[in-house]
């Protein structure tokens, strides 16, 4: 890679650094989906109220359910992007130096605050920030499958 060139464009990045704001809420996300998968079948077998001539066996019942329900959250494409979406931003936060980190953390975990906020907080010079920014969202295409650098 050039000095000052990126495997990405401008609007790629952009897209990148978006997308990361995900990343904050994204155990709410999975959280959500499970509940989601378990309530769509959530439904009564005796729709007309009157009495039912199927023999409850409630302990069953439930175990079936929940086997069910494991099954379900097993193949459900979604869940799985949601947490492979998790894996990719962890392992990218745990492989940066120190000094990155801090900048992910203030920008996509707990800040959600602006790169001249960032500049500014971290005393940086814009070049300074920007190179930063994109060796962030670079390292994090390259984990998530997007480019290959080198």
């Amino acid at each position: 890679m050039s000095k000052n060139k990126s495997w990405l464009t401008r609007s790629k990045l952009d897209a990148i650094d978006e997308k990361l704001f995900e990343y904050r809420d994204i155990n709410k996300a999975i959280s959500s989906r499970i509940i989601e998968i378990k309530i769509i079948d959530n439904h009564d077998s005796n729709i007309g109220g009157s009495k039912s001539t199927r023999i409850s066996k409630p302990p069953e019942d439930q175990l079936l359910k929940k086997e069910s329900d494991d099954e379900k959250i097993n193949n459900d494409i979604k869940l799985k992007n949601l947490y492979l979406f998790r894996d990719t931003g962890e392992y990218c936060y745990n492989s940066l130096p120190k000094e990155f980190q801090l900048i992910f953390e203030k920008r996509w975990i707990i800040g959600g605050k602006t790169w001249e906020e960032i500049e500014c907080e971290l005393h940086y010079a814009y070049k300074s920030i920007y190179k930063k920014r994109v060796f962030i969202l670079e390292a994090f295409a390259e984990i998530a499958g997007y480019i290959k650098i080198g």
